[in-house]
């Protein structure tokens, strides 16, 4: 390769010139002065240690190079395995929306807070949820607060007290995606909404509170998506037209799509996989389409809602 070629020439050019300069230290007589017996005298071969100007020049040459030559693909192995740590993530969010629906007679986990199907932000006064007769409360069935039990994860509810609020953004934890970038004021112990990095599919749930998971699988559940890479507020849009209000919500769709990864993004699959997609394969790009911003109709490799279009 052209810069192995390169790095080689460098180093020969180093080589000579030191030998060089050793040839011309051994074999030059110097004038010493000892500074023990503080007597001078000529003849006396020395050898210095210290590096010539020109040798240094050379090495910080050399080093500046590699650098340059190595940073690239160091930053895109770092990318890439954020991306694959938020494809894990999320297949481990597929495991639990799939053993909740099983654990709790064929309904899936609600989207959101809101009881009739409808989306929106959530703050930590619902996450916590109104206590319920039978003990408890109106938001445990939330994907959010139903899911993590499953992955010996802590439900979002722990994270409602004011002083546990900041350790939720924690992207550590599952529930987030590791190349997420959260809006400084979100750490704020006074802050009142959880953002999303990841979000389920705000378009399963059309009316009322859930539907069974054998609605999605009887339909088309390689292509319907469970959940996604959750467009958050500072992070670069597929397309102007997608949402800019309330980023971060539990639920979202095509037009809160996050590619935050490499231009693309994650999406979770109802039979199980998950795959990456580009952001012009997820939004509607076209600036003659009614939908720019929003998903692409008729559906190609993306479903989002269970009845058909």
């Amino acid at each position: 390769m052209k810069w192995r070629a390169f790095i080689s020439t460098k180093w020969k050019a180093a080589l000579l010139c030191l030998r060089a300069t050793d040839r011309r230290r051994l074999t030059r007589p110097t004038r010493m002065t000892c500074s023990k017996c503080m007597t001078t005298g000529t003849g006396i071969t020395h050898r210095q240690d210290a590096f010539s100007l020109i040798e240094l020049l050379v090495l910080l040459a050399i080093i500046s190079t590699l650098v340059a030559l190595l940073l690239p693909s160091l930053t895109y192995a770092k990318a890439r395995a954020r991306r694959l740590e938020c494809i894990t993530r999320l297949k481990q969010w597929n495991m639990a929306f799939r053993t909740y629906a099983e654990d709790n007679e064929g309904w899936i986990a609600r989207e959101c807070y809101e009881p009739l199907g409808e989306v929106t932000m959530n703050n930590w006064s619902q996450v916590k949820g109104r206590p319920q007769p039978d003990g408890m409360t109106d938001s445990q069935d939330v994907w959010y607060n139903a899911l993590p039990v499953h992955l010996s994860q802590t439900p979002t509810i722990t994270y409602a007290p004011p002083p546990e609020r900041p350790r939720f953004f924690d992207r550590r934890h599952v529930i987030h995606c590791p190349s997420a970038r959260f809006p400084s004021h979100a750490f704020r112990p006074t802050y009142q909404f959880p953002l999303f990095s990841l979000a389920m599919n705000s378009q399963l749930i059309k009316t009322g509170p859930t539907i069974p998971f054998n609605a999605i699988e009887q339909r088309d559940p390689v292509r319907t998506v469970t959940f996604l890479d959750n467009l958050l507020e500072g992070e670069t849009k597929v397309h102007a037209a997608q949402e800019s209000t309330h980023l971060g919500q539990p639920g979202a769709y095509a037009n809160r799509f996050g590619a935050r990864h490499e231009g693309g993004g994650n999406l979770a699959f109802a039979d199980g996989h998950v795959a990456w997609f580009p952001g012009r394969d997820v939004v509607e790009t076209s600036e003659d389409s009614p939908l720019v911003g929003g998903p692409i109709l008729p559906p190609r490799d993306i479903v989002w809602e269970v009845y058909p279009y």
